[in-house]
């Protein structure tokens, strides 16, 4: 994809976009977990789930980043049979974290409920 913007001269210049790059399961699994991770079972889960879910108080973390890790969690859980309790419970927890996202204005954005109906 190619992008054009303005250099100090005040002329256009054109610039390529690198492609973004897909990652398999094996590569997201480590990307999420930090390390090689065999079976997915409950406790793996919910160590991950508990880490994010305390990262989500500080202020420098990235909100969006987040909301993506939990539906990693949540993929990683239906593709092992985990159960309904588990996805409910990561489903709540996304939830949670979308509402979370600050907003100026007095009222919730429309995209912010829109997310939560995808779910």
């Amino acid at each position: 994809m190619e992008k054009t913007r303005d250099n100090e001269d005040g002329e256009w210049e054109t610039i390529q976009r690198k492609p973004t790059r897909v990652l398999n399961k094996q590569e997201l699994k480590k990307m999420l977990f930090g390390k090689e991770v065999d079976e997915i079972d409950h406790a793996v889960i919910k160590e991950k789930r508990d880490e994010i879910m305390a990262m989500r108080t500080k202020k420098t973390m990235d909100r969006s980043s987040n909301i993506e890790n939990l539906k990693l969690l949540l993929q990683f859980s239906q593709e092992a049979n985990l159960g309904v309790g588990i996805e409910v419970l990561l489903l709540v927890d996304i939830i949670t974290v979308i509402y979370e996202v600050p907003s100026a204005a007095s009222c919730m954005k429309d995209d912010i409920w829109e997310r939560c109906g995808q779910l």
